[in-house]
């Protein structure tokens, strides 16, 4: 089970959330049982609320911020479209960031009260805190995901060619960020593209970035279900990790919600009949470069290179040469489902189901 002081999730604003807030539905069902009631919200600027809360069992048992919490969000003049990041870090207390209509966090005067700082764990001293959310994939732009319109007027300047992005696990990627003629800073196709492949990031994942001079920024993920996207173990004999793609056939959605891992992973239905044209199957973006290259697929002690080629001109890539002996050999039958869990950079571990 994963430790409570790990769960982070975050909530918009809505018309009508002036005297209560419902919390996100999974970090509900997590946390009913052992918070405490009140709960002490905290924000950045160090000030506390006393927040008392209710189970809504029409709402599918999601937990309710109801008395006081009219109070916190008339302090904060909360507006429809703000968005709140609450970080639980024990069943009493819950901190929380604010950003306002810019994406951008609000600075409340955290740095004037220098005496709140060592009460306030994992803000650091950043310069600016805020969030995107990755846009629809298209051809001219996958995984487009743009900076907040006030953040490229202030830091714009003084940004590098070359950013360092830092993930919770440690891991840092050198990305590269374009301006267009309207001055929206965007992060470019070196370093992003790979850096969603590797993590498994889909359109509207929330992204938060916290920006440290003079090039680093640190990101945390979130799915679209408002939950951060943990993939640290937390006791758990195997984590669940995310797929790579968004499969639409019934059984294959199944096998992603069922199939757990470590490791990124895809899954891939067989449709084909053998010695078909429709032989070779698409798969997700594989690599960095639209050229053709090799991966190697193994299953059990075999281990077969296919060719792999992505065009300019379409979203997913395919799988060419080698893969029709592979299905030969392990006598891939329509029905079957392929799970290709990455075990190392171009290496995949076939499951089939």
């Amino acid at each position: 089970m994963a430790v409570m002081a790990d769960f982070r999730f975050f909530r918009f604003i809505l018309a009508g959330d002036a005297n209560q807030l419902r919390l996100a539905a999974a970090f509900s069902a997590a946390a009913r049982d052992s918070m405490a009631n009140p709960v002490t919200l905290i924000t950045t600027n160090g000030v506390e609320f006393r927040v008392e809360w209710i189970v809504q069992q029409a709402r599918l048992n999601r937990i309710v911020l109801t008395r006081g919490w009219a109070d916190f969000s008339r302090h904060y003049s909360l507006q429809e479209g703000h968005l709140l990041l609450f970080s639980y870090h024990s069943p009493g207390t819950m901190y929380v960031a604010i950003h306002g209509g810019t994406r951008m966090e609000i600075d409340y005067g955290r740095y004037l009260q220098r005496e709140c700082r060592k009460r306030l764990p994992q803000t650091g001293n950043h310069v600016a805190q805020f969030h995107g959310i990755i846009g629809r994939e298209d051809r001219r732009r996958p995984y487009n995901l743009l900076f907040p319109r006030r953040f490229a007027t202030q830091f714009g300047a003084v940004l590098p060619d070359q950013l360092s992005l830092v993930t919770p696990t440690g891991w840092s990627i050198r990305v590269r960020w374009t301006r267009d003629t309207e001055g929206i800073i965007r992060l470019g196709m070196t370093g992003w593209p790979w850096m969603c492949l590797h993590y498994g990031l889909r359109p509207d994942t929330l992204v938060v970035f916290r920006y440290h001079l003079p090039a680093t920024m640190y990101v945390v993920f979130y799915r679209p279900s408002a939950m951060e996207v943990n993939y640290l173990q937390h006791g758990d004999d195997i984590m669940r990790s995310t797929c790579i793609n968004n499969p639409r056939y019934m059984p294959t959605r199944h096998m992603v919600d069922y199939f757990r891992s470590r490791q990124p992973f895809f899954v891939v239905p067989v449709c084909f009949m053998r010695g078909s044209p429709k032989i070779l199957p698409n798969v997700p973006h594989l690599s960095e470069n639209d050229a053709s290259a090799v991966i190697e697929v193994s299953h059990g002690s075999n281990t077969w290179r296919v060719a792999y080629a992505r065009f300019a001109e379409r979203s997913l890539g395919c799988l060419g040469r080698g893969w029709c002996t592979l299905a030969t050999v392990l006598d891939l039958r329509p029905g079957n489902l392929c799970v290709f869990e990455e075990v190392a950079p171009s290496h995949y571990q076939l499951h089939i189901y």
